[in-house]
Parts: C-alpha cells; structure tokens; sequence
C-alpha cells in the first residue's frame, strides 16, 4: 500500500428549505464580517497518462481520519500528542475522472473503511472521499456534513490525481487533524466531518441493534470552522452553542478554534444527535432554554436533557460526558452520567433522569453513595418506551411517564425498577404516568403551594379552580423552563363542542418589596399528545374559546412575566377554569 496527499475540499450543494421554518441558517442576503479565510487548494497537477484505455483494474483503499482524543484530567480538553486513526465507516466515496471531473463510479466504505472501484487503465482519476454518510440496507440514512457559513457546502476529502495502470492498485485516504501545536491549516482540518459522522455512526448501530429494519429521516450536521459561541447569525457560524433544530431537523455543531470545538466532543454531538432521535422516533414536550446540573429544572426539560446524556454515554459506552473548549481547546469539563454526586435529586433533575436511565441499561450493577442498582435491561426496552408509551401517551414527556411505562413492560424487573427510581428521591413504588403520588417538593415556599401537584385535575364547572407559579428556581436566567414556572392540569371533555378556557390573575406574593416585574400575563397551551394550541394575549386574564372532540387533555398555565430575567422570587395565582358554551 501507498499513502497518497489529500487536501480538503467544499462542494457546493444546493438546499431545500425544511419543512416549517426555512432553512434556519439566519437572514437571507446577510453579509459576515467575521468569517475566517479559507485560502485554495494549489491546482491540481494532472498527470498525462500513456497506453490505451481498454480493460479495467481494481482500485481499492482504506478510508480512515485522525481521532483527536481528551485528556484524562478533570479539564477534559484535546491531547493532540494522543491521535488515534480511525476508519471512516458507512463513508460515500467517488472515483472521479482528473480531466473532466465527471463521477466514474461511486461506493460506501464498510465498517472498516475499506472500498474498491472497477477503474479505467491508463486514466488520471483521483480519488473523493464525502462527507456524506449512507446506507441503503435494512436500515437506510443519509447524513451530510455542510458548511453553514459557505452556502451549506458539503465537506470532502480528495486524493492525489494519479495515472491507473493495468494492474491493480491501492490508495488510502487519511483525513487529518490539522493541529500545527498553536493553530489548525483549515487546508489540513479534514478530520472533524469525519469525526462527526463516526459518532452518529454509533448511535445508529446502537438504534439498528433493537430496530433491524428501520428507516432514519434525512440529516444534516451544519459544522463549520466559524461557529462559536458567539449568538447570531447562523450563516455567520453565530451558533450560541451546539443544538439540534426540530425546526428543519438539522443539526448545529461548534467548531471554532480556541472558542468551542465539538468535533471530538463525541458526548456532546451523541447528545444533540439523540434529540433528532427523540423529535423522529418518539416524543418531547420539553420546552428547552439554559440548563446546568443543579438545576430544578421543568420535568419535560429535565427529561429531555437527562435522555441526552445518558443516551451519549449509552452510544459511546462510556458514561464520562467531556466537552473541551478554550484556548488551544485545552480547557473543558467533564462529568459522570453514572456516579456523579447527586445535587438536588428528583423528578425535575436531569442529572437524576441521566443516572437511573444509564443504570437502567449498563451491565455495571453498583449499590453505593445511597443508589440501590441491581439492574441491567440492555437500550431495547428503553427503546421500547421511547418509540410506543413515551410518542403516544398522553401524559407530558418526563421521568413519570417514561418508568410508568418501563415498569409495565417489565412486570419481572418491577421491583428493580422501583428500588432505583426510589434511591433518586422519586417514588417509584405507586409511580403513574402523572406522578400522582410524588412528594419532593423542594419549594421553600409554604405559601402559596407552586410545586405539586405534578397535575391538577380541571373539573369542567363554573367555579375556577385557583394554582400558583413560581420563578423560585429560574436563577434569573430567561426562558421559562424551571421547575414551577409552569403548571399543569388533567382534564376530560365529554363531547365534542365548543369550550372557553379563562385564567385570571387572583394574588400575588413577592419575595422583594423592590419588585420591577410587569403585571401578570397568563398564558395557556392544550397538549394532547403533544403541543397543538398556545394562547398568548395581553393583559391579568386570559381566555379563549376552542373547539375539542371528546377525550382527554392536557393543559398548561405559565405567567409569561415571570420568564423576565430579575433576582427577586415571585409567586402568582390564578383562578383557571374550563366551561362548555354555545359560540365561539
């Protein structure tokens, strides 16, 4: 075998809008000021090639790109003194002809990078390597790697332009790191769309373990070597942080260096990747927004959130979450979804969901630090819930509906399951799909009572029924996803008709006597088996009226004003009915 020079290419690509919401890459027609030069590659020197161009050869290689691995410190950020190579797997690779550019035949690496082509004799080709991940088998995806600062470019890799001869030959590509030791060559940072298709890589073999015949929807991973953590434009690589966009169903990952590059932070995009699995193949209520471990958090979010880490350190086995950023990306964190020391466990703790739902799946079974483990369920019956009980139920997306559901599918694992749900400050034992009879309140508050019930049952009578919110855990931080800031309601229509929903402001308790917030401006959304109607006005009460078939509903009551970011804690109650009435 013989290595043969690679450089790193954009192909331009042209793209459909999602469905919904544009493409999500920022303002048509905006210009960046803050995009980083890429310069060109030297042209091509083509060979010119003697003999005729009858008969065919086997031309064959290995696809492989450098893995740039963490530290083994607490700041988890990248080694670049420990490389490993790994094989681009599921890889699409073209053979492509030097003079006129034309495809003269295409493939898809196997699972050890390896491809082979019928080749032409006596023909400068080159060889293409895309960053384009394919299956077409039992389970079929297609994922991309695109350049979101570069009119969504897709990234590739493309060999030294050589003369075939007429025997069979070999070409390996390597897509490399481009680490000088003070900067990456963005000629030579081929490696991270690579590196980010392995990952998602793994998570598919997980999902296709328990799901032979599955279809994955299309998905595009916008990387570029400009996306910080600057908030903006996305065309400008202003991304914030890396998130996935339910949106148009793509992807957004870091990558500038010396900021925030997730290329090799596998936890993190196995983490983004598993709500692309969640949004396709089950259900979220979550209502998203900042997030930390500590935090008591709404139990959609603290669901969502636990999933996605747990569901990283599932794919990867490996249960320690590391994110490098930085200068030199040589700084960065790292936690356990395993043994991490609890902080405020419960039903609105994400780091609680990670660690029953790791432990619900690992073979490692340890009884320590207060955590009672005697389970090993493997991912299909976690996948079980996800893709039945968990999308279809009616109950909101949570720690609740999920081990409600794992426990009735698991009638042998019962007692297990209840054991360790138990030892994260949940009760397990009488666990329903509502959290019926759940008890950790971690309010402070005794009055008014903003926590619990997890679900308030709504009669459908005249006389209101009052609750409160509270902003007692939102540190100050916008976007309405803490624990009690939003409350929620059970409620049955009989038939099918028009009904008037009203929320009025009733009191108020306020923690500062300097209090700045606005007045109150309640909201409502109605679930049913996800989110189907928000009603949004101005004003103390809030009241509309909506047609509903028979069955079942959700509703959701939340102070809009109460997501301002202040210091102070406020409370605020609201009577909140629902009455059937002839117009609308």
């Amino acid at each position: 075998m013989y290595k043969l020079a690679s450089v790193l290419i954009l192909l331009q690509m042209i793209m459909l809008a999602g469905c919904g919401g544009g493409d999500g890459n920022g303002t048509p027609g905006i210009v960046c000021s803050n995009l980083l030069p890429v310069p060109e590659p030297a042209p091509a020197v083509i060979p010119a090639c003697l003999g005729p161009t009858t008969g065919s050869i086997t031309l064959s290689g290995t696809v492989e790109f450098q893995r740039v691995l963490h530290n083994s410190g607490l700041t988890a950020g990248l080694d670049y003194t420990n490389i490993r190579r790994d094989a681009a797997r599921s890889i699409a690779v073209q053979l492509v002809n030097s003079n006129s550019g034309a495809v003269l035949a295409s493939t898809v690496t196997d699972a050890t990078g390896f491809y082979t082509f019928n080749a032409p004799t006596n023909t400068a080709v080159y060889v293409r390597v895309r960053a384009e991940m394919v299956s077409n088998s039992t389970a079929s995806w297609n994922v991309r790697v695109l350049d979101n600062t570069r009119s969504n470019a897709l990234y590739a890799v493309a060999g030294e332009h050589a003369c075939t001869g007429t025997i069979n030959e070999t070409r390996d590509i390597l897509a490399t790191h481009g680490w000088s030791g003070t900067a990456y060559n963005p000629l030579t940072r081929q490696a991270g769309p690579f590196a980010i298709l392995d990952t998602i890589y793994q998570g598919m073999q997980l999902v296709t373990a328990s799901q032979a015949v599955i279809s994955f929807p299309d998905l595009i991973v916008n990387w570029s070597i400009n996306n910080s953590t600057d908030e903006g434009e996305l065309v400008c690589g202003e991304l914030g942080t890396s998130f996935f966009n339910p949106n148009n169903n793509q992807l957004y990952l870091l990558g500038r260096e010396d900021n925030d590059t997730d290329e090799y932070d596998q936890h993190v995009i196995a983490h983004e990747w598993s709500h692309y699995l969640e949004f396709n193949f089950s259900r979220t209520d979550s209502v998203g927004g900042f997030h930390t471990i500590g935090d008591r958090l709404d139990m959609r979010v603290a669901f969502g959130e636990g999933y996605g880490n747990a569901l990283a350190g599932i794919i990867l086995a490996n249960p320690v979450y590391k994110d490098a950023i930085g200068a030199d990306q040589a700084s960065g964190f790292a936690f356990s979804v395993e043994t991490e020391p609890l902080v405020s466990p419960g039903w609105f703790s994400e780091q609680s969901v990670e660690q029953i739902l790791y432990d619900l799946y690992d073979t490692t079974n340890e009884n320590a630090n207060g955590i009672t483990d005697n389970i090993s369920l493997g991912f299909g019956p976690l996948w079980n819930v996800l893709i039945n009980e968990q999308r279809n139920g009616l109950p909101l997306t949570s720690i609740f509906s999920f081990i409600s559901a794992l426990k009735d599918n698991n009638l042998a694992s019962s007692q297990e399951i209840e054991d360790l749900v138990n030892s994260f400050s949940i009760n397990g034992t009488t666990i329903d799909a509502y959290g019926t009879t759940e008890t950790n309140d971690p309010s402070v508050l005794t009055i008014p009572e903003a926590v619990l019930p997890v679900y308030t049952n709504l009669p459908l009578i005249p006389n209101p029924t009052n609750i409160c919110v509270t902003d007692e855990f939102d540190r100050g931080v916008a976007g309405g996803n803490s624990l009690g800031i939003r409350r929620f309601f059970r409620f049955t229509i009989p038939s099918t008709g028009n009904y008037r929903f009203t929320a009025s402001f009733e009191s108020e308790n306020v923690g500062d006597i300097f209090s700045t917030l606005p007045p109150p401006d309640p909201d409502i959304a109605l679930h049913q088996k996800g989110l189907f109607l928000i009603s949004q006005a101005l004003g103390t009460t809030e009241t509309f009226c909506q047609n509903l078939t028979a069955g079942d509903y959700i509703m959701e009551l939340y102070d809009y004003n109460l997501f301002t970011p202040h210091s102070n804690t406020n409370s605020r109650c609201f009577d909140v009915s629902v009455v059937t009435t002839l117009n609308c």
